[in-house]
């Protein structure tokens, strides 16, 4: 019984304590794809990122197949084709001749495309959202709330913002504006279950108004993220940490899980790149009180990794940071830091993720290690008791068994 109990421990150890950075670094290795909109040139900002994407039109996303051959997908504002564009009219000074359709007019089920949306998310998919196109999300999850009732209530104007959760730990310094170039942009009063990544007060046809301009949700085991405001300057860092964390979530997600795997605390995960033209990246991170762990996921680049103190000492620095890499690293207290990364001479435009998490790094799986021990000792100690109480009745049955057991298998 004992050589029993120690064989299913060992088992279960090596079952735990296996690295999903050996199997799951490329568990979504699916291309992105991009639906094609009128508003939003986010197509060209992927471009410019060096990101491979595929255009896909609104119609398709009206088979359920569509969504499947996709990581991550970006609905842009204007991804329906106004019916207008559809017609053409021939006319002689206030005489129309002619009204005739320009090709195919397609009309889509939108319920369809509302669950098939739904699917993708919950099945682990990634999924941005932007303005005009806030109608895909609201139909496939009904968690969006309007001022009276009416979406779009935004009037144009330059509006400070105030920077939450990890896109202020990816955007540095943390306070900036936005300009919204016209009116009628859609104003959300809350996004139902979601975290605020941004936060502003705005103007609107009903008065100044607060609300979530970017904001973020898991659904299932996907995550979706839609924003009120956008841009094609590739430079504008919202615009980069929102391109970044939906085209490569696989990549956050594979250090997520080793911080799982290691029972941490997140502080931080992000996606980026350092374009040609840039010397380094920065983040805002804290150290906390003991253990910190930095993780990076960086397949094709090699980077210095450097973290200064909010006053300029260097506490930590290391070259030739690449590939997949975990490090531990001790601080007395907590402290505000600013982490840098430096790309090598062949690492510029090499997608990496980095992530800092905290708390000790004893074994993995520590906790459920240490109960199933307390499950195996119960098991053990009780089978011991029964026999102690009863030996007679437990050892005819034990061999009993047995001996039925080999004249079954000659």
């Amino acid at each position: 019984m004992l050589k029993s109990s120690i064989t299913l421990l060992l088992l279960t150890l090596s079952l735990f304590t296996q690295s999903p950075f050996l199997y799951a670094a490329e568990r979504k290795d699916k291309p992105v794809a991009v639906v094609r909109g009128q508003f939003e040139k986010i197509d060209t900002v992927l471009n410019t990122y060096g990101i491979p994407f595929t255009i896909i039109n609104y119609h398709e996303l009206e088979n359920p197949e569509t969504l499947k051959a996709y990581r991550a997908v970006f609905f842009p504002c204007g991804v329906r084709k106004p019916i207008e564009e559809s017609i053409s009219v021939s006319a002689s000074g206030y005489h129309i001749n002619n009204v005739s359709l320009k090709g195919k007019l397609f009309t889509v089920n939108k319920k369809k495309v509302y669950n098939n949306i739904k699917e993708f998310v919950a099945g682990g998919g990634t999924a941005y959202f932007s303005d005009y196109s806030y109608f895909l999300l609201q139909g496939a999850f009904r968690t969006m709330y309007f001022f009276d009732d009416f979406p779009n209530m935004g009037i144009s104007g330059t509006f400070p913002v105030t920077l939450k959760g990890p896109l202020k730990k990816f955007v540095s310094p943390h306070s900036m504006q936005v300009t919204f170039p016209h009116s009628g942009w859609v104003a959300v009063r809350e996004f139902s279950g979601s975290e605020t990544l941004v936060q502003c007060s705005f103007d609107t046809i009903r008065g100044r108004k607060t609300g979530p301009l970017i904001s973020m949700a898991k659904y299932g085991d996907g995550e979706m993220l839609y924003s009120s405001y956008h841009t094609d300057d590739y430079t504008n860092p919202l615009t980069r940490f929102i391109v970044f964390r939906i085209a490569y979530s696989n990549f956050i997600e594979t250090i997520r899980n080793e911080i799982r795997r290691w029972e941490q605390q997140e502080e931080y995960i992000g996606s980026d790149i350092i374009l040609d033209r840039e010397y380094s990246r920065r983040y805002s991170i804290e150290l906390k009180t003991g253990n910190n762990t930095l993780y990076l996921h960086a397949p094709g680049g090699s980077f210095q990794v450097d973290i200064f103190s909010s006053s300029g000492s260097l506490l930590y620095s290391r070259d030739g940071f690449d590939g997949s890499q975990v490090i531990d690293i001790g601080s007395r207290n907590n402290v505000p830091c600013v982490l840098y990364m430096y790309p090598s001479k062949a690492s510029h435009m090499k997608i990496f993720s980095i992530g800092i998490a905290s708390g000790a790094r004893l074994f993995p799986h520590q906790s459920r290690i240490f109960y199933g021990m307390i499950l195996i000792f119960a098991l053990t100690i009780t089978v011991l008791l029964l026999k102690m109480l009863n030996p007679r009745r437990l050892s005819g049955r034990l061999y009993k068994t047995i001996d039925r057991y080999k004249t079954e298998n000659k």
